[in-house]
């Protein structure tokens, strides 16, 4: 897997097992030193704060397979000033500094995983609301690979909990599914960004969330980078950006 830091003005595309691997650039001047919080029965997070009077934004990221909460966190340079971005740390260890949601071999234990890493997740984010101030109308919950699977899981089961999702490179679980077909569409906001060149999660995947989504009468904004593997791209924070920024 490579490690290439983010510059200002590119986030080079990179691959990786299931994570854009990228490091937070802090040459700029008006760049934070992320805070590290770990409350009992909360996840692990690091934190961007919030600068200015600005009434602020929470987004929360959620790394990919094999990933820690330092792999996201660089995004935060791509959101205003008002933004708080807090890059959570999945609950299940696989490795040093390499953790999972839920295990990807082992089918049988997979649905208790996502359903107590959601718990965990939501336990999370209704704390940092409430540290911060923020309502689950300015809150956005996304992730990359495994993290947009989660991301599904969450928006769909409980659309109070935050405005939109982000899903990053992700696919639609058949348990999220069963658990969300027989339920009203709620009004999330739901963004799915995917390259059509991804051998990790295919393309096709995501088109088949889109179709499922849009035929339980939810509203989807719907990115295909050409070209683009497993992976984030400069252009795709930009439509990221523009999507929170529409629904905030």
């Amino acid at each position: 897997m490579k490690n290439i830091q983010l510059l200002l003005a590119l986030l080079l595309l990179i691959s990786g097992i299931s994570s854009c691997n990228a490091q937070p650039d802090t040459s700029g001047t008006n760049k934070q030193t992320p805070k590290e919080e770990q409350v009992s029965n909360l996840l692990f997070y690091k934190i961007h704060e919030a600068r200015g009077t600005e009434a602020p934004v929470l987004v929360v990221l959620l790394h990919g397979y094999g990933s820690n909460e330092d792999d996201l966190l660089s995004l935060a340079q791509f959101f205003p000033e008002n933004y708080i971005v807090a890059s959570l740390q999945a609950p299940y260890p696989i490795g040093a500094a390499s953790f999972q949601w839920y295990d990807i071999q082992n089918t049988q234990n997979q649905q208790a995983e996502v359903t107590e890493s959601s718990k965990k997740v939501v336990a999370t984010v209704k704390e940092l609301q409430k540290k911060y101030g923020v309502s689950a109308s300015k809150t956005f919950i996304g992730g990359f690979s495994q993290g947009g699977i989660m991301s599904y899981q969450l928006g769909l089961s409980d659309a109070s909990l935050a405005k939109g999702i982000l899903v990053l490179s992700g696919r639609l679980l058949p348990m999220t599914r069963e658990a969300t077909a027989g339920k009203k569409a709620s009004e999330l906001a739901i963004f799915i960004a995917h390259g059509d060149s991804d051998k990790r999660i295919s393309f096709n995947e995501a088109n088949d969330a889109k179709q499922w989504l849009e035929q339980h009468q939810y509203s989807i904004d719907f990115h295909i980078y050409k070209g683009m593997g497993h992976a984030i791209s400069q252009e795709e924070m930009k439509d990221v950006l523009e999507f929170v920024q529409k629904n905030d």
